[in-house]
């Protein structure tokens, strides 16, 4: 472990890493990358994502995913009496990715009696029979219905790519844990991905899944924002903003099609939903003639609310990202994978990025352990 860590001038949160995979190793990351003393209690047999293959390209040792997750973070083999004195003695937070009905019985009543703050993050939640796992995501995204919102009109619904129920669930975990730090006593957080993920929903759908009544002709798009959802572009995709009323005006300026904003099929909301087939009519040929950047420069300029739609690749090339030096080489790969740079923009870890080796920390952590008796 770094020595500069033993040397910080306060003690900062000892979070213990029970989590395997994605979210739960997030969420630590997250921790860590805000100053915390993160000690990662891997299995025996690995964490599955050590050798997870990404994008179908071969693996050239540790898995680019295991090293964005746990980079900054202590690393000490699982064993059953390392995980009971760590619990008892040394833990402030502990991240844990099982059921209930996986976990060790004092793990769950210690963090009753407030000794430490306990976290889960599962696929379906800490009461299930399931845990999950990686590949589960593709499940996930079904269950929670986001994917009846992907896709083109009568097309088959497609998943959302990566891991985004996962890397959502671990962020959701991570704030969790920071706020209930607020609070003295008992805390258990339970995070699902399944409900993680269908946060990240427009309000109409939102809506639907509460009430079960099905959304309006204008499809999954908010009745009182349309045009919403993605717009064809010369170059790809845009996604307007008509929550304001003044970015309505806004569009309309730019189509150079000032009636809109007085027709009556489409001055109000519930026009605009009622009436909205004819209203794509007349404003996608404008789209079609634009590109993504030409959109998003014009929509700044005069304060409408309107995004682009980057993929992998566009995102890489983005000016925007790239000024704020977003992305950076992964750790430990040459520079053959990129990723985002910090977790947490303008806070710097204590510890430097390195990767610890299975079970590098055991004869340290151990002896942080019982210097906390």
């Amino acid at each position: 472990m770094p020595r500069e860590t033993e040397a910080r001038p306060q003690a900062p949160l000892r979070v213990l890493e029970l989590g395997t995979g994605v979210a739960a190793p997030y969420a630590g990351a997250l921790l860590a990358s805000l100053g915390a003393l993160v000690v990662k209690l891997e299995p025996p047999d690995g964490d599955p994502s050590r050798h997870y293959p990404l994008d179908d390209r071969p693996l050239n040792g540790t898995s680019p995913l295991f090293r964005y997750l746990n980079v900054g973070k202590a690393n000490a083999t699982l064993t059953p009496a390392r995980l009971q004195a760590a619990a008892g003695q040394w833990a402030d937070v502990i991240l844990d990715s099982r059921v209930r009905r996986d976990v060790e019985g004092f793990l769950t009543e210690r963090a009753a009696a407030g000794e430490f703050k306990y976290a889960s993050v599962t696929a379906w939640g800490f009461e299930q029979n399931d845990a999950g796992d990686i590949d589960d995501e593709l499940i996930v995204q079904a269950q929670s219905g986001v994917m009846t919102l992907t896709g083109d009109s009568g097309g088959a619904p497609l998943r959302l790519p990566g891991f985004q129920s996962q890397f959502l669930a671990g962020a959701y975990t991570a704030a969790g844990v920071l706020a209930s730090l607020r609070e003295h006593g008992p805390r258990v957080i339970e995070v699902a991905w399944v409900t993680a993920i269908a946060t990240g929903a427009e309000g109409s759908f939102q809506r639907s899944l509460s009430t079960g009544v099905v959304p309006p002709a204008a499809g999954a798009h908010p009745t009182a924002s349309f045009p919403a959802g993605a717009f064809h572009c010369s170059d790809g995709f845009v996604v307007p903003g008509t929550v304001r009323h003044h970015d309505w005006e806004m569009q309309c300026l730019l189509y150079d099609q000032p009636d809109l904003v007085v027709d009556p099929r489409f001055a109000t909301p519930a026009g605009r939903a009622k009436n909205h087939a004819e209203l794509v009519a007349r404003i996608q040929p404008w789209y079609s003639k634009h590109s993504r950047s030409e959109i998003f420069s014009q929509a700044l300029g005069v304060g409408w609310a309107c995004g682009m739609v980057l993929g992998a690749g566009d995102a890489l090339t983005d000016a925007h990202l790239h000024n704020r030096q977003f992305f950076g080489p992964a750790f430990g790969t040459d520079g053959q994978w990129l990723a985002p740079a910090r977790l947490a923009r303008g806070l710097e870890s204590y510890t430097r990025p390195t990767l610890n080796d299975h079970g590098a920390d055991n004869a340290w952590f151990d002896r942080q352990i019982r210097t906390s008796e």
